[in-house]
């Protein structure tokens, strides 16, 4: 099994229960790649539609560097999504 097989496995729930245990927020998708040599992973999480853009902005930068640091990741691209 690759190593990028191997981290994989569970490791979307996990992104998933972080993002929701540490800033009260859902990531609805998530989705674990290989970049390289490394693993990256793309989040798409729901914000209030009426939350400033400034205000985004710092949410997601929170959110990419707790995802990197607590999953040892390349690089994570969070998506804002409108929840309805």
């Amino acid at each position: 099994m690759s190593k990028y097989l191997a981290f994989e496995e569970g490791k979307s729930t996990e992104i998933i229960k972080h993002g929701h245990e540490k800033f009260q927020m859902y990531a609805h998708e998530v989705r674990i790649r290989p970049l390289g040599h490394a693993i990256e992973a793309h989040v798409n999480v729901n914000l209030d539609p009426e939350t400033k853009l400034k205000e985004i902005h710092m949410i997601t930068n929170s959110i990419k560097q707790s995802i990197i640091e607590e999953f040892k990741l390349k690089d994570v691209v969070v998506v804002p999504v409108p929840k309805s």
